[in-house]
C-alpha cells in the first residue's frame, strides 16, 4: 500500500520530473540496502532496516515501512527478521509507486 497524500506532497513539493528521479534514487540506494539485508547481522541488520523503514516513509511507501518496523521489533525482541517479507514488501511497493505515476 502506498501513502497519496504523502505521494501528492512529494509531487507538489518538486515536481513530477524531479519526483520520477526521486523514485529512481530510492530504487537503487533502497534496493542496495535491501540486497545486502540478508548478509547483514547484529547492529548492520537493525541499522539496514532503521534506514530503510526512514526512506519507505519518506516516499509513502507504507506496506515497506510497517515490515522494516516489524523486522526492528523482531530483532529487537532477539528473533529474525523476515527478510523475504521485508523484499517482497520493496517490490511490491515500488510497483505501486510505478503504477501510480505511469511508470514502467
Amino acid at each position: 500500500m502506498i501513502d497519496k497524500a504523502r505521494i501528492k506532497e512529494l509531487r507538489d513539493t518538486f515536481g513530477d520530473v524531479e519526483f520520477v528521479e526521486l523514485i529512481e534514487l530510492f530504487r537503487e540506494e533502497a534496493g542496495e540496502i535491501v540486497g545486502a539485508l540478508p548478509d547483514r547481522a547484529g547492529s548492520e541488520l537493525a541499522d539496514g532496516l532503521h534506514t530503510l523503514r526512514g526512506s519507505a516513509d519518506n516516499m509513502g511507501l507504507c506496506d515497506l515501512s510497517a515490515r522494516c518496523r516489524q523486522g526492528e521489533t523482531q530483532f529487537a525482541a532477539g528473533n529474525e527478521p523476515d527478510i523475504e517479507d521485508i523484499t517482497a514488501a520493496f517490490t511490491d511497493g515500488l510497483r505501486a509507486l510505478s503504477a501510480h505515476m505511469g511508470l514502467p
